[in-house]
């Protein structure tokens, strides 16, 4: 006999596939080549991140949590009206691979490479889209990354 969990139940649940999907991206993080990444454009730094995260979840060292996690580079969002090409895209997403409904956690990446960048993280192709709902609507949480850029 099936019990849906709690809501209680539910929360707790969301908070560590969060926390999981964060650990992920800090672990990957650290095994980037930052040095090839210095004056990259944010598709290339993303790419290379998930890249690293898919080959830390797929390696003989992975722990046992990470079988149930897949990680997506720029997959486009199903949005009513919205088709084919016009569809958004949102920069990770990750799944939890579980039978039934799968919990999602989305992430909009922007490069903070001027003094200005600031307003592109929060502006209308960045935190914005998170906001008004054209990303993760669907979902409690999302995050936003930040690639800072220097000079130094």
């Amino acid at each position: 006999m099936f019990v849906a969990p709690t809501e209680e139940q539910q929360t707790l649940y969301r908070s560590a596939f969060v926390r999981n999907c964060m650990t992920i991206i800090v672990r990957s993080h650290v095994n980037l080549d930052r040095t090839v990444l210095k004056t990259a454009e944010e598709p290339h730094i993303t790419g290379e991140l998930v890249k690293t995260a898919r080959a830390l979840l797929e390696s003989e060292h992975a722990e046992s949590w990470m079988e149930h996690v897949e990680i997506l580079d720029d997959p486009p969002q199903n949005l009513l009206n919205r088709h084919g090409k016009s569809r958004p895209r949102i920069d990770i997403e990750f799944v939890r691979t579980m039978h039934g409904r799968r919990p999602r956690f989305h992430i909009e990446a922007k490069r903070l490479y001027r003094s200005d960048s600031v307003n592109e993280y929060f502006g209308a192709a960045g935190l914005q889209m998170l906001v008004d709902g054209t990303y993760a609507s669907e979902w409690p949480s999302a995050g936003m990354i930040g690639y800072v850029q220097s000079d130094i």
